[in-house]
Protein backbone atom coordinates (compact mmCIF):
# COMPACT_ATOMS: atom_id res chain seq x y z
CA UNK A 1 0.00 0.00 0.00
CA UNK A 2 1.24 3.42 -0.85
CA UNK A 3 0.34 5.02 2.15
CA UNK A 4 1.23 2.79 4.21
CA UNK A 5 5.08 3.07 2.59
CA UNK A 6 4.89 7.02 2.98
CA UNK A 7 3.81 6.82 6.80
CA UNK A 8 6.86 4.37 7.24
CA UNK A 9 9.09 6.45 5.42
CA UNK A 10 7.96 9.73 7.57
CA UNK A 11 8.38 7.95 10.47
CA UNK A 12 11.53 6.67 9.87
CA UNK A 13 12.53 10.14 8.81
CA UNK A 14 11.09 11.36 11.81
CA UNK A 15 13.47 9.20 14.22
CA UNK A 16 16.80 10.46 12.36
CA UNK A 17 15.82 13.93 12.09
CA UNK A 18 14.92 13.85 15.94
CA UNK A 19 18.43 12.20 16.04
CA UNK A 20 19.62 14.82 14.47
CA UNK A 21 17.71 17.96 15.93
CA UNK A 22 19.38 16.48 19.56
CA UNK A 23 23.11 16.48 18.10
CA UNK A 24 22.96 19.86 15.92
CA UNK A 25 22.52 22.27 18.63
CA UNK A 26 19.04 22.43 17.74
CA UNK A 27 17.72 20.78 20.48
CA UNK A 28 15.82 22.53 23.91
CA UNK A 29 17.46 19.78 25.69
CA UNK A 30 20.87 20.70 25.14
CA UNK A 31 20.82 23.25 28.03
CA UNK A 32 24.86 23.75 28.15
CA UNK A 33 24.75 25.82 24.48
CA UNK A 34 24.25 29.19 25.88
CA UNK A 35 20.73 29.99 24.84
CA UNK A 36 18.88 32.34 26.77
CA UNK A 37 15.49 30.84 27.47
CA UNK A 38 13.43 32.58 24.73
CA UNK A 39 12.16 31.44 22.04
CA UNK A 40 13.18 33.13 18.87
CA UNK A 41 9.93 35.57 17.96
CA UNK A 42 8.71 34.65 14.31
CA UNK A 43 11.06 31.66 14.30
CA UNK A 44 10.01 29.63 16.73
CA UNK A 45 10.47 26.52 15.55
CA UNK A 46 13.39 24.11 14.10
CA UNK A 47 14.74 21.05 12.64
CA UNK A 48 17.23 19.28 10.73
CA UNK A 49 16.42 18.15 7.32
CA UNK A 50 18.03 17.03 4.18
CA UNK A 51 16.91 19.04 1.46
CA UNK A 52 14.28 21.78 1.40
CA UNK A 53 11.58 19.74 -0.07
CA UNK A 54 12.02 17.88 2.83
CA UNK A 55 11.04 20.95 5.02
CA UNK A 56 8.38 21.93 2.78
CA UNK A 57 7.03 18.81 3.55
CA UNK A 58 7.58 18.66 6.98
CA UNK A 59 5.46 22.53 6.96
CA UNK A 60 2.82 21.11 4.99
CA UNK A 61 2.47 18.24 7.51
CA UNK A 62 2.02 20.33 10.72
CA UNK A 63 0.31 23.71 8.71
CA UNK A 64 3.06 26.22 9.90
CA UNK A 65 5.42 28.24 7.54
CA UNK A 66 8.69 27.72 6.50
CA UNK A 67 10.67 30.42 7.26
CA UNK A 68 14.08 29.27 5.99
CA UNK A 69 16.45 26.14 5.64
CA UNK A 70 20.00 26.67 5.07
CA UNK A 71 22.59 24.29 5.95
CA UNK A 72 20.44 21.65 6.36
CA UNK A 73 18.58 23.05 9.44
CA UNK A 74 14.82 24.15 8.62
CA UNK A 75 13.15 27.00 10.59
CA UNK A 76 9.14 27.44 10.73
CA UNK A 77 6.75 29.84 12.26
CA UNK A 78 3.63 29.03 13.91
CA UNK A 79 1.03 31.46 15.52
CA UNK A 80 0.34 28.32 17.57
CA UNK A 81 2.01 27.41 20.89
CA UNK A 82 5.12 25.96 19.77
CA UNK A 83 4.83 23.59 22.39
CA UNK A 84 1.74 22.48 21.19
CA UNK A 85 2.95 22.39 17.85
CA UNK A 86 5.20 19.81 18.70
CA UNK A 87 3.01 17.86 20.87
CA UNK A 88 0.50 17.42 18.00
CA UNK A 89 3.82 16.20 15.93
CA UNK A 90 4.54 13.42 18.67
CA UNK A 91 1.17 12.37 18.75
CA UNK A 92 0.63 11.99 15.21
CA UNK A 93 4.09 10.30 14.43
CA UNK A 94 5.26 12.97 12.43
CA UNK A 95 9.19 14.81 11.97
CA UNK A 96 10.53 16.09 15.40
CA UNK A 97 10.53 19.91 15.64
CA UNK A 98 12.51 21.55 18.25
CA UNK A 99 12.02 24.93 19.92
CA UNK A 100 14.59 27.40 18.40
CA UNK A 101 16.21 29.47 21.27
CA UNK A 102 18.62 31.83 20.45
CA UNK A 103 22.56 30.62 21.58
CA UNK A 104 25.59 32.66 22.88
CA UNK A 105 28.07 32.75 20.36
CA UNK A 106 31.51 32.19 23.39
Amino acid sequence: DQDHGKMSFVRKAGIVLGILGLLSGCSSLNKGSGFNGGIVKGKELCCTCETEEEAIEIAELYGIELVSWNSKVAVFHTEDDPREVIRYGQEHDLPLLELNRPRKLY
